[in-house]
């Protein structure tokens, strides 16, 4: 009865100690990506001033430039609209002169 109750306790220990390992590889492996992934958050966060840089800004600068291009835009087309009024009533005084002429005539 000991020999089999030394090696139930022995086989109990051998599962606990297969089970310490385990958990011990698995605990070593998360470490393991916990570095990796402070690493690459690291490597990412350096990068965001380089993004802000080459990306952010100039898509800011485009932005505003659109902006500003929209409201000369709207500008010519204000001016445009009026030198074609102008241009009309020109037109209009012209054809007035001329029937104005040919009454004369």
């Amino acid at each position: 009865k000991a020999v089999v109750s030394t090696q139930s306790t022995g086989a109990s220990l051998g599962n606990h100690q297969k089970e310490y390992e385990s958990d011990l590889s698995m605990l070593e492996q998360q470490e393991e990506n916990q570095i990796i992934w402070r690493d690459q958050i690291f490597h990412q966060t350096r990068d965001i001033p380089r993004i802000i840089k080459e990306v952010t800004l100039p898509v800011l600068k485009a932005t505003e430039t659109s902006r500003m291009l929209h409201e000369q835009v709207k500008r010519l087309e204000a001016l445009n609209k009026g030198n074609l009024e102008k241009l009309a009533e020109s037109q209009n005084l012209a054809r007035a002169i001329c029937r104005e002429w040919e009454c004369r005539k």
